[in-house]
């Protein structure tokens, strides 16, 4: 249980702890990136306060943050302070969730979900999945999957993909690559 490895966590706190959303800024370019990073990655590391420092200084005030109405195409993490904790935890686990041999525990809780949205869905029993870390890699997982189901389907036919002229550049590759 979780709570056996953090004494008390105070969420309210931490939310606090979670910038607002900045408003929208322009890039720097890469020469300026560049000249105002030059030195930070050497031998004898920064420390904790000066890494925190640039982290807030420098990584935060040149970044747009992507949560919001205005970035609904884009989602880095769920918006609340429950999933900073526990993505938090998660990350100094060192434990991934790939199969069932290294982190039964991870792929249980991952197939309960998948099963609660299936279920939301209205998919039956023989639907599955899985979570992957952002959308490119979700459009070329589920065009591959498609791409094979379909080959097995029409051997030897033709495959094509209908999608708008606007659609993400990670279907264009994919269809590509497939």
């Amino acid at each position: 249980m979780v709570a056996a490895y953090v004494p008390e966590i105070d969420l309210l706190a931490i939310a606090e702890l979670v910038p607002e959303l900045p408003e929208l800024r322009t890039p720097l370019s890469p020469v300026t990136a560049r000249a105002a990073l030059a030195g930070t990655i050497n031998g004898d590391g920064l420390g904790m306060t000066r890494a925190l420092d640039l982290y807030h200084s420098f990584v935060v005030a040149n970044s747009n943050a992507q949560g919001g109405v205005r970035s609904l195409a884009y989602v880095p993490n769920a918006p609340c302070a429950e999933a900073v904790v526990l993505d938090s935890l998660l990350s100094g686990a060192t434990f991934m969730g790939t199969s069932w041999q290294e982190a039964s525990g991870a792929v249980a809780a991952e197939n309960q979900a998948l099963r609660w949205l299936a279920d939301l869905i209205g998919y039956d029993e023989r639907a599955g999945g899985t979570f992957v870390a952002g959308g490119t890699i979700a459009n070329v997982t589920a065009l591959a999957v498609a791409a094979h189901r379909m080959r097995a389907q029409y051997p030897g036919e033709e495959l094509a993909v209908a999608a708008s002229s606007e659609v993400h550049s990670s279907v264009r590759m994919a269809t590509k690559m497939l």
